[in-house]
């Protein structure tokens, strides 16, 4: 679904930075133990995710379809520097978003 999506708007890519915000803004300092708690559920998923995108984006043949699964994978890269919660890790992610 995402996909189809991304495909269809030019500024899909931003809603996705947008999304990373929303996590570094409200999941991350409103609920730091539930952060903490789901930790590995959710690497699990975005490695997963992760995996997938990438193996998906390796039979596609149409450039749209592969700039989209590059921005999922991207954004799982996020979504697991923000989880981690280590500094280094929150710095490089400033700097790669």
């Amino acid at each position: 679904m995402l996909k189809h999506l991304h495909r269809k708007c030019f500024t899909c890519r931003h809603l996705l930075k947008l999304g990373s915000y929303a996590f570094i803004r409200f999941s991350l300092f409103l609920f730091p133990k539930a952060s903490v708690y789901f930790l590995p559920l959710i690497l699990a998923v975005t490695v997963i995710s992760l995996l997938l995108a990438s193996f998906t984006v390796l039979r596609q043949t149409d450039l749209k379809r592969i700039i989209a699964y590059a921005s999922i994978a991207h954004m799982n890269f996020l979504v697991a520097a923000l989880f981690v919660q280590d500094v280094i890790a929150l710095k490089d992610l400033y700097y790669f978003k």
